[in-house]
């Protein structure tokens, strides 16, 4: 089963879509703010989706408890993190056979 962590999650998009259409994704949903917490703990339980997981914890933490090292196979982040922030981060979390795709917006 593959392994996916979206840091800063947020309302879980499009971490929750891709949980509902891929029914065997491992789902882990990091987010620092407690009432987003909430409400995806909230989502997956009326959703009844297994596999998947929400972390109250800030990337920084994970990294220092340095216990999910090279776990995932996909790392999502959406807008929180700048791309010389995001790649160590991917370089931590995601298996070695990884590969890294980043799409980033053009500076307004």
């Amino acid at each position: 089963m593959p392994e996916l962590l979206m840091s800063a999650a947020g309302a879980g998009f499009p971490g929750l879509p891709l949980k509902i259409a891929l029914p065997t994704l491992e789902l882990y949903l990091l987010e620092t703010n407690r009432k987003k917490v909430s409400f995806l703990k909230h989502i997956i339980r009326l959703l009844n989706l297994s596999e998947a997981v929400v972390l109250h914890d800030r990337v920084e933490n994970i990294i220092k408890a340095d216990t999910w090292k090279e776990k995932f196979d996909v790392l999502i982040s959406r807008a929180a993190f700048k791309l010389s922030e995001l790649l160590p981060q991917g370089e931590y979390f995601s298996r070695p056979w990884r590969q890294t795709h980043c799409i980033e917006r053009p500076q307004c």
